[in-house]
């Protein structure tokens, strides 16, 4: 193997512990567990990562920081991946000062050891993004690995590639449950991503919009480290591609296979997602680009309404966050059966409008239950999130632009005053952020 083939693996062991153990016992776990002095029971299976380590070279450096008095339960899975560990006191009951002795190592190890190529950082912390910069600007990759829970969205830009911790743990072990966060699944993107990514590749090469299909598969994952395949449900890339031949057209170029946007389609698919309902007016197309940007879908002013009528109806109680998706998606489906793709998609970007619009009460053990007693109520706090993200981005709203975007040509006055209220400066904005038990806390920075 060649000098420069070298992988470093950096782990913030107790943040990517606390993360995996809240994502699969619910939130507040790991405080609960360190209020109570309790050894910690093993939860990541670190084989999983140093596996996918091994993928890109030769580990060479193999190092985990945390307080191993209360990590000693991982005693033999360390020792048989001859894991460096150095051990962090905690300044405070949750906090070890591990990003800023790990950040420091790493500039270390890269001007002692130029043969390191690839740098993995198994953490979610958004405090790890000025490394990811330096790291990057020496010329090295940077992998990020965390859980969904612990995944700052920043911190998962910041990096070349970025894998989440159940995707490795279900190759090892393809029975694992799937544990779905709040965030909008990354399939539901993944056609706005491979056309961006078509596009980027024509631009600079072809002027009839053609793209070599073998540089595709890079620029997905340079436009959006998260890309996997398999974490989306596919099992290969062709099967990916397969599966999004009404947005791209394929043909056999004169070395390669070549893959084009069809924009006709591309057009008709943002018509049906509401953007197109903005089209005509600049400043709501603009804010709907904004509201993109921080990870918001839009529904259809049309599904908008029907999605807020089902939200209403929702069985009281928690209810498994799968479940709540196949009952939103519901609504959509016309002769009242079971939810085909398109609804169930429809369904999840309901609910993930429901969260940010901090509705769901979410309970120790994951599962959800929703405080929309009527229509008005489940609008109104949709509307207030959503300027409150706009608020960020622009330095003042036009209601009328916000009233178009989110319900179309024709509005009702109700729906107007709901968003007029929302645009009047002074008004306390929703914190988009679900409700959860009072022992609740994040993951360990």
């Amino acid at each position: 193997m060649a000098d420069h083939d070298g992988v470093a693996v950096y782990w913030d062991f107790e943040n990517i512990h606390a993360a995996v153990l809240e994502q699969e016992q619910g939130p507040g776990a790991y405080r609960r567990s360190v209020e109570a002095g309790r050894a910690q029971e093993p939860v990541v299976e670190i084989d999983a990562v140093v596996d996918y380590a091994a993928s890109f070279g030769r580990v060479v450096i193999n190092r985990a920081y945390g307080n191993w008095h209360a990590m000693h339960e991982y005693r033999e899975q360390l020792l048989a991946q001859s894991i460096e560990l150095v051990q962090l006191f905690p300044v405070s009951r949750l906090k070890n000062g591990a990003d800023i002795r790990l950040s420091l190592d790493v500039l270390d190890d890269l001007t002692a050891h130029a043969g390191i190529s690839h740098l993995i950082i198994v953490a979610g912390d958004s405090d790890f993004i000025p490394l990811a910069q330096r790291v990057r600007r020496l010329g090295r990759q940077v992998i990020g690995v965390s859980a969904e829970r612990a995944a700052a969205h920043h911190w998962v830009t910041a990096c070349d590639e970025f894998k989440f911790y159940r995707t490795l743990a279900r190759r090892r072990s393809p029975g694992t449950t799937e544990v779905v966060d709040e965030v909008l699944d990354l399939r539901d993107d993944a056609g706005d991503l491979l056309v961006r990514a078509v596009t980027q590749l024509a631009s600079a090469s072809d002027a009839d919009g053609w793209a070599k299909k073998a540089g595709v598969c890079q620029m997905l994952l340079r436009l959006d480290p998260r890309f996997d395949v398999e974490e989306m449900g596919y099992a290969s890339l062709k099967e990916f591609f397969a599966a999004h031949d009404d947005l791209v057209e394929v043909r056999q170029g004169e070395y390669d296979h070549e893959m084009r946007v069809r924009r006709e389609a591309v057009k008709a698919r943002q018509d049906a997602e509401g953007v197109g309902a903005a089209s005509g007016d600049p400043v709501a197309s603009r804010y709907g680009r904004a509201l993109k940007r921080t990870g918001v879908r839009l529904l259809s002013p049309d599904d908008f309404r029907l999605g807020l009528e089902q939200a209403t109806r929702l069985p009281p109680g928690p209810v498994a966050k799968a479940e709540i998706d196949r009952y939103l998606g519901s609504a959509f489906v016309a002769t009242g059966g079971e939810p085909d793709g398109e609804a169930m998609t429809k369904g999840r970007k309901l609910r993930h409008l429901l969260f940010v619009a901090g509705l769901p009460v979410v309970s120790r053990t994951g599962d959800v239950s929703f405080a929309v007693d009527t229509v008005a109520v489940g609008r109104t706090a949709i509307v207030r999130a959503l300027v409150a993200r706009l608020r960020n981005s622009t330095d003042s709203l036009d209601s009328e632009a916000v009233t178009h975007l989110l319900f179309g040509d024709a509005v009702t006055a109700e729906e107007r005053q709901t968003v007029e209220a929302a645009c009047r400066p002074g008004l306390p904005v929703a914190t988009g952020k679900p409700s959860v038990p009072r022992s609740s806390a994040a993951p360990p920075t």
